[in-house]
């Protein structure tokens, strides 16, 4: 029995799902931006995502002991002021200073982290369901 045609694997349509969020993701976010941020009082400190200008930030930023932090969750979007954005901006970024840090990521980056193991994946599976053949008895 040979093997089956690629467009039959789940695999291939699951990568195919992935790699389409991602770019979309991607050129989405450079028409709006997303602030995503959750608010903890106790530790006086704020966790945020922010998806902008082909970029996903991972944030903490402390708050000074006299001001008291919101607490909650935040969501908002906005359009962005300065439509003069990078399609390739570095690939990663960190910060940290004072208790404060964020983590950068650039889709691009996030698509090749994704697409380059899912190829060779693909082309793995392929190679071994070519040299393996299922024998009927």
């Amino acid at each position: 029995m040979p093997p089956r045609p690629i467009h039959h694997w789940k695999s291939l349509w699951l990568g195919l799902l992935v790699l389409t969020f991602l770019s979309w993701g991607w050129a989405y976010s450079f028409r709006t931006e997303w602030h995503i941020a959750w608010c903890l009082p106790s530790y006086r400190s704020q966790f945020s995502g922010d998806f902008e200008e082909g970029t996903v930030q991972i944030s903490r930023h402390r708050f000074p002991p006299p001001t008291k932090a919101p607490s909650g969750f935040l969501c908002y979007s906005s359009h962005p002021t300065d439509p003069s954005p990078m399609w390739l901006p570095l690939p990663w970024t960190f910060y940290h200073a004072d208790g404060n840090w964020s983590f950068t990521l650039s889709f691009w980056f996030l698509i090749l982290l994704f697409l380059i193991p899912w190829l060779a994946f693909l082309l793995w599976r392929r190679r071994r369901m070519k040299h393996h053949p299922t024998h009927q008895p």
